[in-house]
């Protein structure tokens, strides 16, 4: 009869605790639901706001620009001056909402995906970015050991474009610049990688450096809206992988990622933006 009853409290208990489970993760459920609606409201309100802000910036712009072609003899020293700032300001405006838009634009989907080279995607980059850096060479090496990995050519594009801006950006103007881009091996995925000697990220900024708004050095005079590495993040994540840095101030700064690879194919469902 004891053991009967022992039983039953012991059937009774594992019932109980089954169910405050299932409860748990319902309420878990619910709220990554809730999380999720959030972030796609949020998403919408900034896409919204930016095309909002965009078009008076496009007007002042528009008036900013007749007043110097129409009256920019006429004005005195300190006129003129005035006007390049607005133009100058408009100008940092539009950049902003154009990185804005391309946050809240971001839609990645795995089914999408397909094989890209790194090799020759960057060798494509490079070329480009001669065009407005005229860097020389040697600058940047490539090393040819990276392999083709899985996923979306014109997002991964946008991460190595904007990390290898970012090293021309904060290099250090007391030696010649030099980036490296490439791959390395450990035990379990390839770690992807781009590396500089410029002027480093100083260790009170590494933590916020992927907030919005947080920036990748402290070199004076650099131009940036502090949401291109939160852009870089967002894909890099969005492929199922992880982006962090090492640097050294004065020294340089290597960023990291990892990506799938063609061998591995590993990309989760749940990085799917939406």
């Amino acid at each position: 009869m004891g053991t009967a009853v022992k039983t039953s409290e012991i059937l009774t208990s594992e019932e109980n605790h089954t169910n405050e489970i299932r409860q748990l993760e319902n309420e878990i459920a619910h709220l990554e639901q809730l999380l999720e609606q959030k972030d796609d409201e949020l998403e919408t309100y900034l896409h919204i706001l930016s095309h909002e802000i965009k078009t008076p910036i496009v007007t002042i712009q528009g008036y900013a620009s007749l007043l110097q072609d129409s009256f920019g003899e006429l004005l005195p020293e300190d006129g003129e001056r005035f006007i390049q700032g607005i133009l100058n300001n408009v100008g940092r405006l539009e950049v902003l909402v154009k990185d804005l838009l391309t946050l809240s634009g971001i839609r990645i989907n795995p089914e999408e995906f397909t094989l890209v080279d790194l090799n020759e995607l960057v060798e494509d980059i490079l070329i480009d970015l001669y065009g407005a850096y005229q860097f020389a060479p040697e600058t940047i090496k490539i090393t040819e050991n990276m392999p083709v990995v899985i996923g979306h050519r014109d997002s991964l594009r946008h991460v190595y474009t904007n990390l290898i801006v970012n090293s021309i950006k904060y290099c250090n103007d007391k030696v010649p610049l030099k980036i490296e881009v490439g791959c390395s091996f450990d035990e379990f995925f390839p770690k992807f990688f781009v590396k500089d000697n410029g002027v480093g990220v100083p260790s009170s900024a590494r933590k916020k450096i992927f907030d919005m708004f947080g920036r990748a050095g402290n070199k004076k005079n650099v131009s940036g809206t502090g949401i291109g590495l939160v852009i870089v993040q967002k894909i890099v994540e969005a492929h199922g992988g992880e982006i962090w840095l090492e640097s050294k101030r004065g020294k340089g700064t290597t960023f990291y990622f990892t990506l799938p690879t063609e061998k591995s194919q590993n990309v989760s469902q749940k990085n799917y933006l939406s």
